[in-house]
């Protein structure tokens, strides 16, 4: 958010454009999730996902702060454009995880599903803790990569414990 305060030039730009898109850019992923789901599976469709969060989110920490400064100059509307469709890329492959998660555990054990939402509630709300404490020591490259890795950690546990659950009962 951080980086997004500096080029949009206003904490409540960042704040607007960043969580607009994102929550928009993840419904769009959601919706696609059944797509995906039943076309590579949802371990698969999980693992897709992860693969290509982990190129952007590789990507961002790269060239995220020279593309940021190259382009300060634009007027404001085309900066709040950009940031956007920045925003909505990763925003679109974090949206498909939970509902590819869901339909996972629905299968697996229909029990663990409440846990499931109140797990995702409780570490979403201590993410955001841990990122904003985090970017302020290490940086927004060390919170960006401590993001990426939860997700990757997350997604190997649930694509190697997934997969059986995606098989038909006897």
């Amino acid at each position: 958010m951080q980086r997004f305060i500096l080029f949009l030039g206003h904490p409540l730009y960042a704040l607007a454009v960043v969580l607009a898109t994102l929550l928009g850019a993840s419904g769009a992923g959601a919706a696609a999730s059944p797509r995906l789901g039943a076309r590579y599976g949802d371990s698969g469709a999980i693992g897709r996902a992860i693969s290509a969060l982990a190129l952007v989110l590789l990507l961002y920490c790269l060239l995220l702060g020279p593309l940021f400064q190259a382009l300060l100059g634009l007027s404001i509307g085309a900066r709040i454009a950009l940031a956007a469709a920045l925003v909505a890329v990763p925003g679109f492959f974090m949206g498909q995880l939970l509902p590819a998660g869901v339909r996972i555990a629905t299968r697996a054990a229909p029990g663990i599903v409440p846990w499931a939402w109140g797990l995702n509630g409780a570490t979403s709300v201590l993410g955001s803790i841990a990122a904003t404490a985090l970017s302020m020591l290490l940086g927004f490259t060390a919170t960006l990569l401590a993001g990426l890795a939860a997700y990757v950690a997350g997604a190997a546990v649930l694509v190697f414990t997934g997969t059986a659950a995606e098989q038909p009962a006897p």
